[in-house]
């Protein structure tokens, strides 16, 4: 199997796509930023309206993040700093005024160490 044989080369083309993702592609991010539009437009009555609520907004949270969660996949999902980190970032990104450029800030250091990541690989080869 290709990851077993090459870890560090799968790992940094999730570092490079997955921040690809993140800088290129925010459209699902003002839903996190302004929840409370979300819950107007899409919240109706009853048990229903609240778990068609819940998936749609738990859509758009996957939609939205899974660059960031392939990272925290890749670099340990049972490590509590990474978990950490990668919750931080997710935080920033939505909440502070300038999410988009910390989403900027945060896909272009994820590039670098996914490059990084492949240079090193291929030096130890």
């Amino acid at each position: 199997m290709y990851v077993q044989e090459y870890p560090d080369e799968v790992a940094s083309k999730v570092f490079v796509d997955s921040a690809h993702e993140d800088i290129t592609h925010q459209s699902h991010a003002g839903h996190c930023r302004d929840p409370l539009s979300v819950v107007a437009h899409h919240l109706h009555g009853g048990w229903r309206g609240a778990l068609g609520l819940g998936l749609h907004h738990g859509a758009l949270c996957a939609a939205c993040c899974w660059a960031l969660m392939l990272i925290q996949l890749v670099l340990g999902v049972m490590n509590l700093a990474v978990m950490v980190i990668v919750g931080v970032v997710i935080a920033l990104e939505k909440l502070v005024p300038r999410g988009e450029l910390v989403a900027r800030i945060t896909g272009s250091a994820a590039i670098l160490c996914g490059f990084a990541l492949a240079v090193s690989s291929a030096m130890a080869r």
